[in-house]
């Protein structure tokens, strides 16, 4: 493989056997192979393992379509620890990822697709760990909403769930609880002709 050339071959997992005492005890390859698969799984585009020394705070990147079909790239940083919030600098401290992830906000990546020879920027960002996130540490990434946007929280528990409905995932019918879009108007008179 030659220096600098991402391998894009990946290994499948059986994403039916996974349970959440098996995800807690996943390390970070490992839990980056679990992802990718759900990726795979779910249809998203030009899946990419980025974990490395020219990562630019990016473990994987995928590309999906928003609803009007323009295309969306995110980032995802993987974690198997609980997430906390501190002021000394650590792997499982979210004020030292967001550093990174606003590091991959602002540096262009190269990927090379069918469609697009070149270096882009990512539109949003996931953060994901098999372990817990404080709730100090959600409120940390919330209330700097303005530095960080487009950035989501999933933990072991929100993951595993994630996991088990991902034919629903897959098929796009699948309704979250917790920050799904709230109706705007509740007026049919939009609707008549």
């Amino acid at each position: 493989m030659a220096k600098g050339k991402k391998k894009t071959n990946f290994i499948s997992v059986d994403l039916d056997k996974i349970n959440i005492d098996t995800l807690r005890k996943l390390d970070e390859p490992q839990l980056r192979t679990v992802i990718i698969s759900l990726l795979k799984y779910i249809d998203a585009q030009n899946i990419t393992n980025m974990h490395g020394s020219r990562e630019k705070g990016i473990d994987v990147y995928f590309e999906t379509l928003d609803i009007f079909g323009n295309k969306l790239r995110w980032g995802i940083q993987v974690k198997t620890e609980d997430l906390i919030c501190s002021a000394r600098s650590s792997n499982k401290n979210v004020v030292t990822i967001l550093n990174q992830v606003q590091m991959a906000f602002s540096k262009r990546i190269r990927i090379m697709t069918s469609d697009r020879p070149g270096e882009v920027y990512i539109d949003g960002f996931y953060i994901i760990t098999s372990g817990n996130v404080t709730s100090e540490a959600v409120e940390y990434i919330y209330d700097n909403r303005n530095k960080y946007p487009n950035i989501h929280i999933i933990d072991g528990n929100s993951l595993m769930e994630i996991i088990k409905n991902k034919d629903y995932l897959k098929q796009r019918k699948i309704e979250f609880p917790i920050g799904s879009p709230k109706v705007l108007f509740n007026d049919n008179s939009l609707l008549k002709d």
